[in-house]
């Protein structure tokens, strides 16, 4: 994933792309292990119908990581409190 800024309150989705050594890329977005290292900020699912949708709590930055095997990619997770308009 890409680093991310988005209002607390909301959903967004994310998507992990496997870059292989043949120079091909795969979404692997439904395959790997989802985590947040704050679940009062961000929390990310696993599950297969909505894997990589993250959805917003508190406001703050904390990384969002995704695993396949031994491999992982992380990012930073920034969340603002949302304002009327």
């Amino acid at each position: 994933p890409v680093n991310v800024t988005t209002q607390a309150g909301v959903q967004k989705q994310l998507k992990a792309t496997g870059n292989y050594s043949d120079k091909s890329t795969y979404d692997l977005t439904n395959s790997v292990l989802w985590s947040s290292a704050d679940s009062s900020i961000v929390t990310v699912s696993n599950s297969f119908n909505n894997a990589g949708l993250a959805t917003t709590f508190g406001s703050g930055s904390t990384t969002v990581m995704a695993s396949f095997g031994a491999k992982s990619g992380s990012t930073s997770f920034s969340v603002d409190k949302a304002s009327l308009q």
